[in-house]
């Protein structure tokens, strides 16, 4: 097949297509959209319309292929862009056959050197059809899709009424690489990389979510989770927005401050950390042109602020603005890099693109999840209003290394209460937010008014108490797993003559290097049985802190696991 352009790949290419090599058969990267249209659509000039559509776009007939062991992105001339039609109007349950169906597609890989986008039409009912459109993100992102939404549009437009549907006018991404090329030779360039290194100087130390540490490369495997704003956040938002362009809040606040800000907020109180980073997206589209131009090019830059004692929603809101405009002053093209992606495990997408209906027909879009992201960032908040109706999305992808089921519901709910006190009262202290509900006040105070005295001298002389009373009672649970009294007893013991074996006559110290889970509790008691003191070591700190804390405790045994 001959090709009509390409070169080598830009910085946001490189580091995506780096990253899928590592996971070569797993959906990282798909940006699965379905466009649901609620209109008599003609079926034969859709087909014609996205032909020359995928003609006219040069970032869809872009592929990837190592030469010389160095990836190149290729233009194709031409890619076979035939519209599958999947006629789902006549199932039994057509909603339920949708469901299966776009879930399915969207999680299905794409082969890097051959077509990067998969697209079809489904037909519900005869004014019920959704436009499907999963590309790889090596060939888009969240504003490439609302242009590549527009041009469809357009073009359907003109074909139903008998024009010709060219698209010689559409800009090519070709002059976007070339751009990031000069820009690459220039001063502001060499300012910016100088000033992200000092950025990368800055100590952010680890996170742990509700205790628990992420371990980047355990698993691709994520969940969505979906809240939308409603009407009351809404309503909120907008007079919060309002006052702030009156003057009587924060200037130069803007949507994107405000879930920012909450988000550091609730990061502050689930992590217990004060320093603070995330990663998020600079735009890199500085020309009208590359307003227009279909494409990858956002790259990822951190954005850290230092939650202070004390601090309120108001002071914070102004730390977020003034770190927001010196990521704007200091981002360039090719700025980002790998080690800096893989440095901060929390991400935030803001997405200002929008849709708009489809040849006057009412469109209701959905992202979908292919249920599969990097490794190296545990919580993604997408937001998005892509149907402009002011109901923004907010999308919590989450990893499944870290959040279990009632980990992902706990940091939904959290987050919520934070963006929901920053808008009731700025000038709060976010350490005063309450964060458990009326349920779990009640439960606490049952939980602290059951202290008694307790005839035993030892941990382990209560312990083996209550297995003898209750062996079969639930001693434990983690996420969906439990261990009995008499379960948790056997594995402790069994896991205690394994310490007495292999400690010997070497001090009696055994570091346990465990996230939270059943097995660190195993290891405690076994310690414990084994007659050894046990040296906790978090699996967040860094190897530096880890190494001085084996060695200066004298522990003769480690406990962890495989990871």
């Amino acid at each position: 097949m001959t090709t009509a352009g390409g070169g080598a790949l830009t910085q946001a290419q490189s580091l995506i297509w780096a990253g899928q090599q590592l996971d070569p058969d797993a959906p990282l990267y798909n940006m699965a959209l379905a466009f649901r249209i609620a209109g008599p659509v003609d079926v034969a000039a859709f087909r014609r319309a996205f032909t020359e559509l995928v003609a006219g776009t040069d970032a869809m007939r872009t592929v990837f292929r190592t030469e010389d062991g160095i990836p190149q992105r290729i233009v194709l001339e031409a890619v076979e862009a035939e519209l599958d039609l999947v006629d789902l109007s006549t199932e039994a349950d057509p909603e339920e056959a949708y469901a299966a169906w776009i879930t399915r597609e969207a999680a299905a890989p794409f082969d890097l050197t051959a077509r990067l986008f998969h697209s079809a039409l489904i037909r519900l009912g005869p004014d019920d059809v959704v436009w499907w459109l999963n590309q790889h993100h090596l060939i888009t992102d969240g504003w490439a899709v609302a242009i590549v939404y527009q041009r469809m549009e357009q073009l359907y437009r003109t074909v139903t009424a008998g024009g010709e549907a060219g698209a010689e006018s559409y800009p090519s991404f070709d002059a976007y690489a070339d751009y990031e090329v000069r820009v690459r030779t220039s001063d502001d360039y060499a300012t910016a990389v100088d000033h992200w290194r000092a950025q990368a100087e800055i100590p952010t130390p680890p996170l742990s979510f509700y205790g628990v540490a992420p371990r980047p490369g355990e698993t691709t495997r994520t969940d969505r989770i979906t809240a939308h704003l409603g009407a009351d956040r809404r309503a909120a938002l907008q007079s919060f927005l309002a006052a702030e362009s009156a003057g009587r809040i924060m200037a130069g606040m803007s949507q994107f401050g405000v879930f920012a800000t909450a988000l550091f907020a609730c990061l502050s109180r689930i992590t217990g950390e004060r320093d603070l980073a995330m990663l998020t997206p600079a735009h890199n589209r500085p020309s009208p042109r590359f307003k227009a131009t279909a494409g990858l090019f956002i790259e990822v830059l951190p954005l850290q602020v230092t939650v202070d004692e004390g601090e309120t929603f108001r002071s914070l809101l102004g730390k977020v603005a003034a770190a927001n405009q010196d990521l704007l002053l200091h981002a360039r093209p090719g700025t980002s890099s790998g080690a800096q992606n893989r440095a901060y495990s929390v991400l935030l997408n803001f997405i200002n693109a929008s849709f708009g209906d489809f040849n006057g027909w009412r469109m209701a879009s959905e992202w979908v999840h292919p249920g599969h992201g990097d490794t190296d960032h545990s919580l993604r908040l997408q937001v998005h209003d892509f149907d402009g109706t002011g109901d923004f999305r907010l999308h919590f992808d989450l990893s499944r290394g870290v959040f279990d089921d009632v980990r992902e519901e706990a940091i939904v709910r959290d987050y919520l209460r934070m963006l929901d006190a920053l808008l009731d009262d700025p000038d709060q202290r976010i350490a005063d937010v309450e964060m458990l509900t009326a349920d779990e006040r009640a439960a606490l105070a049952v939980f602290n008014s059951t202290a008694a005295a307790v005839p035993f001298d030892t941990v382990l002389e209560a312990f083996g108490a209550q297995v003898a009373v209750a062996p079969d009672a639930v001693a434990v649970r983690c996420g969906g797993a439990s261990l009995t009294y008499a379960e948790l007893d056997a594995a402790a013991d069994a896991l205690a003559r394994r310490i007495r074996d292999a400690v010997g006559e070497r001090t009696p110290r055994v570091a346990i290097h465990l996230r939270r889970s059943l097995e660190l509790l195993v290891g405690i008691l076994a310690a414990l049985k084994a007659r050894c003191a046990f040296v906790p070591v978090d699996q967040a700190y860094p190897v530096e802190r880890i190494r001085f804390l084996l060695s200066d405790s004298g522990a003769s045994v480690v406990l962890t696991d495989a990871a």
